[in-house]
C-alpha cells in the first residue's frame, strides 16, 4: 500500500497512487511524507498504510472544501460584473449616484463623492475628445439668452449635459461600469452599505 523508497522520491514530485497486486501503493516524495505524517513506526504495515491514505484523503478533501470557496468567490464577482454590465440605461439617472457612492464608500467614505465624480468627469473628457464643462457653460448661456429663469439655470449640472447627448451617456456609464468593476461594487440591495 504505502511504497516510498528514498531514490525515487527525489524524483517523485506529487502523489501518485499504483496498483500492484490487487493493492493501491501510495507514493509522496520522502520529505513530504515525513512532514505530512507523524511517527508510525510503532504501528504494523496495514495501520501504517491506513493512516497514509486516510492523511491523503483528509489533504485532497481540504484542497476542493478551499477550491470550491474560491469558485463561489469568484461565481459571486462575475454575478456583480454580469449586473453592472447589464445597467439599465434608461434609468441610468437614479443608478449612477447610488453606484458612485458605493464606489466612494469602497475608497473611504462619502467624503469620496466628489473625487469619484471628478474621475469620472475627466474620463469622460478623454474619451470623448470635449469638454463638458464648456458644454455646460454654452447650455447655461443658451438658456439665457433664451430668457429662462436663474434659478433654473443654476440647477442644470454636468449630468444635464451627459442626459442631452446619447454618444456621452453611453461613454459616461462605461466609464462607471469601469470604475464600479475596478473597486469591486456589488448593486446587491441588502448589503448594506
Amino acid at each position: 500500500m504505502a511504497c516510498v523508497r528514498k531514490k525515487q522520491s527525489t524524483a517523485v514530485r506529487n502523489i501518485r497512487f499504483h496498483y500492484r497486486g490487487g493493492m493501491m501503493l501510495i507514493e509522496l516524495p520522502f520529505n513530504q511524507m515525513e512532514q505530512a505524517l507523524p511517527d508510525y513506526s510503532n504501528l504494523s504495515t496495514q495501520l501504517q498504510q491506513a493512516a497514509l491514505m486516510l492523511q491523503v484523503m483528509a489533504n485532497v478533501e481540504m484542497e476542493q472544501r478551499r477550491q470550491g470557496e474560491a469558485l463561489a468567490a469568484v461565481n459571486s464577482r462575475l454575478d456583480n460584473i454580469g449586473d453592472l454590465i447589464a445597467l439599465n440605461p434608461a434609468q441610468w439617472r437614479k443608478e449612477v449616484p447610488h453606484i458612485i457612492s458605493k464606489i466612494a464608500q469602497r475608497m473611504g467614505g462619502p467624503e469620496h463623492i466628489r473625487d469619484v465624480y471628478e474621475e469620472a468627469y475627466k474620463l469622460l473628457d478623454e474619451r470623448a475628445g470635449s469638454s463638458v464643462q464648456t458644454r455646460l457653460t454654452n447650455l447655461r448661456q443658451r438658456m439665457a439668452l433664451e430668457g429662462v429663469c436663474k434659478s433654473k439655470i443654476d440647477r442644470k449640472t454636468k449630468v444635464d449635459v451627459i442626459a442631452a447627448d446619447k454618444r456621452l451617456t453611453e461613454i459616461f456609464l462605461a466609464i462607471i461600469k469601469e470604475l464600479a468593476i475596478r473597486e469591486g461594487v456589488t448593486l446587491d440591495e441588502s448589503e448594506g452599505e
